[in-house]
């Protein structure tokens, strides 16, 4: 059983135990069906590189990521990017993720439009808002 923190703090991933993979070619498919994780479109914009925590047979690697990005024009002209193919994976074998500091801020007199705004931008973080 994975520790939360593990799962929180680096998104990591177990992969499922394949015969005649190697860990390259496990963590090559997994991010290859799962390109909008690991490279996110925002507009007018995709990242080309990422990295990722995945797990396998009791060892913890990190994997360097890297896509092609490719992009279609709307009728307005504006164009949407999205991460196309999956070139590059170059995966290290690390010691377990250690638990990331942790800090808490206590904000007061938010209007409920702030509160929600910084709750869509820290979206996923470990962000605690309470209103008083």
């Amino acid at each position: 059983m994975l520790e939360n923190y593990l799962i929180s703090q680096y998104d990591l991933v177990e992969l499922v135990q394949h015969k005649g993979f190697t860990i390259e070619q496990l963590i090559f498919n997994y991010v290859a069906e799962n390109l909008r994780i690991y490279f996110p479109p925002e507009d007018d914009f995709c990242p080309t590189e990422s990295q990722g925590y995945f797990i396998y047979n009791d060892k913890y690697y990190l994997a360097d990521l890297e896509c092609e990005v490719g992009y279609e024009k709307t009728y307005s002209g504006h164009k949407i990017y999205y991460p196309e193919r999956l070139y590059s994976v170059v995966v290290k074998e690390i010691d377990k993720p250690k638990p990331k500091p942790t800090f808490e801020i206590t904000l007061v007199g938010l209007l409920q439009s702030e509160v929600d705004e910084l709750e869509s931008k820290y979206f996923g973080k470990v962000v605690k808002l309470e209103q008083e």
